[in-house]
């Protein structure tokens, strides 16, 4: 959602910060306040992705794990 609407997101960034006065003492033109968010942004998404994939490999290995152990047979216990 984010990637695909980053110039939307960007702009809207910066309209808030150029509506707080604290921020806007800052001597700084349009451009130079936006210019590393682009890529804050494509970093949050990427985090967010791994984070995502992370989560459902850890899922999924989790699930076959309970299903392995499910299905095997107990095994007789041996008795000295």
């Amino acid at each position: 959602m984010i990637a695909a609407h980053k110039d939307w997101v960007v702009k809207r960034w910066l309209q808030r910060v150029n509506s707080e006065p604290e921020l806007i003492r800052v001597n700084l033109s349009d451009a130079e306040r936006q210019d590393h968010i682009p890529d804050l942004l494509d970093e949050i998404v990427a985090t967010h992705a791994s984070i995502r994939f992370n989560w459902v490999h850890g899922t999924r290995v989790r699930f076959r794990s309970l299903e392995v152990t499910a299905t095997r047979k107990p095994t007789p216990s041996r008795i000295p």
